[in-house]
């Protein structure tokens, strides 16, 4: 199995996993975000030309993670699609054909910010749509973790070990780690106190660089293992 890292979350550990995605072993819960299902389609429709097949790819990275972890229940904490108008009927039709191959499989999305109106494309399809905050057992499902606190004030968040650990997305995080002369930009899970943001698993959404605190936790995704790094450390390599 891939390498993978673990962190407290209450009374109990969450795994975080290279596909990457994280993973509540005493639930069968896997936690996603951000796939942007048909981004390249929408790049093409604005005269953008970018080769077609990231769907695929990240919906391949979603069936090896699931095949290895043997989930019961999928997380998707928003922007399954990129746009309504991006989940056209062949992205749509590759998504059912995945949902088909994993009948025993029980699949969540908790609505993201380019998720708008996607309720109606959604129809017939094997996925129950959540309005977010979200709670499921020790954990707090979101979009945008880093902007939950406000939202969760009656989950008890708000104070380090209050309440549930909140997960989400939608930043698609990451570091930069230099080793001598070479810079490498790399996806990672970022924790801040009680809000866990979860890289992005689509093949095509690119990444926003972070600035951990020096309390934050930090744990990078290095092509089939994810490692814990320190913050001070990171920061004095940039």
């Amino acid at each position: 199995m891939s390498g993978f890292t673990t962190i407290r979350a209450g009374s109990t550990e969450l795994e975080l996993h290279p596909f990457p995605a994280a993973f509540w072993r005493p639930g069968r819960d896997l936690f996603v975000a951000d796939l942007h299902l048909g981004k390249d389609a929408a790049f093409r429709a604005s005269a953008i030309p970018v080769p077609c097949g990231p769907a695929n790819k990240t919906l391949d990275r979603l069936a090896t993670a699931i095949g290895r972890l043997r989930p019961e229940r999928v997380w998707i904490l928003g922007d399954l699609v990129h746009s309504v108008r991006s989940f056209t009927d062949p992205i749509r039709e590759g998504f059912e054909r995945f949902l088909s191959d994993h009948p025993t499989v029980d699949f969540s999305l908790v609505l993201g910010n380019h998720d708008r109106g996607i309720r109606d494309r959604l129809q017939g399809l094997r996925v129950d749509v959540l309005d977010p905050p979200h709670r499921r057992g020790e954990f707090l499902l979101v979009h945008d973790a880093t902007a939950a606190v406000a939202s969760a004030v009656p989950y008890g968040i708000g104070h380090h070990g209050d309440g549930p650990l909140v997960i989400g997305g939608h930043v698609h995080p990451a570091v930069t780690i230099a080793v001598g002369g070479e810079r490498e930009k790399l996806p990672c899970f970022h924790q801040r106190g009680d809000r866990l943001t979860l890289p992005a698993m689509g093949a095509f959404t690119g990444t926003h660089r972070i600035e951990p605190k020096t309390d934050d936790e930090v744990h990078v995704v290095a092509e089939d293992s994810v490692i814990r790094i320190s913050a001070t450390r990171q920061r004095s390599r940039r």
